[in-house]
């Protein structure tokens, strides 16, 4: 969820949106419960998944 994400990483709730949307479009992460108003969860892809091995490596 955007506002936890923001109040865990003291980061503004719209900077969070903003990145999480840019993510979506790199097709780096994707919404779960993209019907919902409020509460929308995220995950990453397989695509997003390989990104993060590549930065841990």
């Amino acid at each position: 969820m955007p506002s936890v994400i923001a109040r865990t990483l003291k980061l503004s709730r719209p900077n969070v949106s903003n990145t999480l949307k840019e993510l979506m479009r790199l097709g780096l992460v994707e919404c779960l419960t993209p019907d919902e108003r409020m509460g929308r969860l995220y995950a990453l892809t397989a695509q997003g998944r390989e990104v993060i091995k590549e930065i841990k490596a």
